[in-house]
């Protein structure tokens, strides 16, 4: 029985030795889990970097007569 812990003694899904060289399934999925940990970061910093104007609600002036308060603007 091969030793699974040693280098190139594992098998694919199917149960076949993987070829020297290859990446083990362990090794794509650590890769898949890094990268995926690095888009998160990315995308998390996008978004605190954004101007202030893109996260708060702008207000709108209308002359419409359901205007809540006699301004014309609508909060």
């Amino acid at each position: 029985m091969p030793d699974k812990w040693k280098r190139g003694s594992e098998t694919d899904e199917y149960g076949q030795p993987i070829p020297p060289g290859q990446p083990s399934p362990r090794e794509i999925r650590a890769a898949l889990e890094l990268i995926q940990s690095r888009w998160t970061a990315r995308e998390l910093r996008k978004r605190l970097v954004q101007p202030r104007e893109a996260w708060t609600v702008p207000v709108v002036k209308t002359d419409h007569p359901a205007a809540v308060d006699g301004d014309g603007v609508i909060e």
